[in-house]
């Protein structure tokens, strides 16, 4: 093996990891912040009712793509 090959397999494992982490976060189905509609700059995502806006335009996402924007939020207001 060259060291290429061992970097791929370290990635390989650190998605594994990251996966895993999002998935648990997903059953959870924690939200940090109380308030249900997240907003920053043009951005604003109701996390009850599944919608995200920018600049008042209805983004066309698929469960998984919000699923993960959620995650990202959640994460964003966990620090």
């Amino acid at each position: 093996m060259n060291n290429n090959t061992i970097l791929v397999i370290d990635d390989e494992i650190q998605i594994r990891e990251l996966l895993a982490r999002i998935r648990a976060s997903l059953r959870l189905g924690e939200t940090v912040n109380n308030n249900p509609v997240f907003k920053v700059g043009d951005l604003s995502v109701n996390m009850i009712n599944h919608i995200a806006k920018k600049k008042e335009e209805l983004l066309d996402l698929t469960p998984t793509e919000f699923s993960l924007l959620s995650l990202f939020i959640k994460i964003r207001d966990a620090y």
